[in-house]
């Protein structure tokens, strides 16, 4: 059967002057087949991820127990506006407010979507379920939920009202183990493997979703390795934790610490490669791989420290 236009078929109902309520009768709920068999009337509120029965919708989820609990899950969920007085019509738009008890009022959980003549219905609202506010999802609650709305065509009120929605689900439940994986990781977990500078074998009790339960790291050595390349060009001298360091070339030094959640510095000059005054300083995160680099504006030469990235370092053919 071909396929209707329901905002055409309730303008031109609305061109016959007849009643609201027939109309509601005539524009039946089958907009998906374009059907026009009698069936039960078009109510104003959410259609929910492409339900042809307003306001309501059963969300089937899964919820996960044991060591690897989580959840539950639930599809995405969706929902399109649909009025039965007032058809999409040119420049329109519609507000919708939750304002379900138990939601927050500062502000209301609130969507504007565009209702215009190009589609049957709104424009699409993604939700999540909240009773705050979000940036880009509309918040609704478990159960029935109110919502206040107005239909607006530029500064013209078409019209305002109330509706309600059940929203239920079924959650089903799935038992989830965790199993035994190998890879590798850097010593200080903080910082990836691209830019590490201690890298070590793990053996981990690993979930679905990537947590881990449990860990042993090969070598088990508390001090972490980070190093400092020269990357320069010229010899160079640094300071860290109170000792002097000097690079030819090429050379890089290797600094053993242990992590920790307050900063470490390492002081080196900007701008004299060797000198043993030292006008600057950079933050050093154990485990990490750095070297210095110059760069010449001029008659000014530079010298910077930075993460040196694997994919970088033509020298290695492998990691150390």
């Amino acid at each position: 059967m071909k396929r209707l236009n329901l905002s055409r078929i309730q303008q031109l109902f609305h061109s016959f002057r007849l009643h609201p309520a027939v109309i509601a009768c005539l524009t039946t709920g089958m907009i998906l087949t374009g059907s026009f068999a009698i069936a039960q009337p078009v109510a104003t509120g959410w259609l929910f991820n492409g339900q042809t029965t307003p306001n309501q919708i059963t969300l089937s989820g899964v919820k996960y127990t044991g060591e690897c609990a989580a959840g539950p899950f639930f599809p995405d969920l969706t929902g399109t506006f649909i009025s039965a007085k007032t058809p999409p019509a040119p420049h329109t738009r519609i507000l919708i407010k939750n304002v379900t008890s138990g939601v927050s009022t500062n502000p209301h959980p609130y969507t504007n979507r565009e209702y215009d003549e190009r589609r049957p219905t709104s424009e699409v609202a993604k939700m999540i379920f909240s009773n705050r506010h979000q940036m880009r999802k509309f918040g609704v609650l478990e159960g029935s939920n109110t919502f206040e709305y107005t239909i607006q065509q530029r500064d013209k009120v078409l019209e305002t009202g109330t509706f309600t929605s059940d929203i239920t689900t079924n959650v089903r439940t799935d038992e989830r183990t965790a199993t035994w994986v190998r890879d590798k990781v850097c010593a200080n977990r903080s910082v990836s493997l691209d830019v590490c500078a201690d890298i070590r074998d793990r053996r981990a009790r690993q979930c679905q979703d990537g947590r881990i339960l449990q860990s042993e790291l090969t070598p088990d050595d508390p001090e972490i390795v980070s190093r400092v390349y020269n990357d320069t060009g010229e010899t160079l001298n640094f300071r860290f934790e109170h000792r002097e360091y000097r690079l030819a070339p090429g050379e890089y030094a290797v600094i053993r610490t242990y992590e920790s959640d307050s900063s470490q510095s390492l002081y080196f000059n900007t701008t004299c490669k060797d000198c043993s005054r030292f006008s600057s300083s950079s933050s050093l995160t154990p485990g990490k791989r750095y070297r210095f680099t110059s760069t010449k504006n001029g008659e000014t030469r530079t010298i910077r420290l930075e993460d040196y990235s694997r994919s970088n370092d033509y020298h290695q053919r492998r990691w150390r």
